[in-house]
């Protein structure tokens, strides 16, 4: 994924949607033509854990975190947008968001993240994870650096 980020780029999510059906036979499978543009990051690993991500956020950096996820990914935001739940993750489902800013609702610590879903997922395409409900699912990290 981080190569794939640093060489190939992400697109705009309006102009690369994702793909209705299951790819069959990846070896075929090529990108839509001409969409541009590509935004590229170089990377640099960093502790998978909720301490060492909030210290990145709070540095100014954008984060790559690599979860488990459970059903109240998917359909458990609440009114304000958090994702608070104590189910267990499913280690088959494994997704990739950005976390950018780190917050406090009353005593609960929170991760402002960016999911690729579009904006039809949480509110607008952001939601708040409570670090009690992130902590068992990351496991992987990286900050997003400059350009290459």
């Amino acid at each position: 994924m981080l190569a794939a980020l640093e060489v190939v780029g992400q697109p705009i999510e309006t102009a690369w949607p994702y793909s209705p059906s299951v790819i069959v036979d990846a070896s075929t499978w090529v990108p839509p033509a001409g969409v541009q543009p590509l935004y590229r990051r170089l990377s640099a690993l960093c502790a998978p854990t909720p301490r060492d991500v909030v210290q990145r956020v709070d540095a100014g950096h954008a984060v790559l975190m690599a979860m488990r996820l459970s059903d109240a990914f998917y359909f458990g935001a609440d009114a304000d947008g958090v994702i608070a739940s104590s189910e267990p993750p499913d280690p088959r489902r494994r997704h990739a968001v950005v976390a950018l800013g780190h917050g406090r609702r009353g005593a609960t610590e929170l991760v402002l993240i960016r999911n690729s879903w579009g904006q039809g997922w949480g509110q607008a395409g952001h939601a708040w994870i409570d670090i009690a409900y992130l902590a068992p699912r990351l496991y992987g990290a990286a900050v997003l650096t400059q350009e290459p």
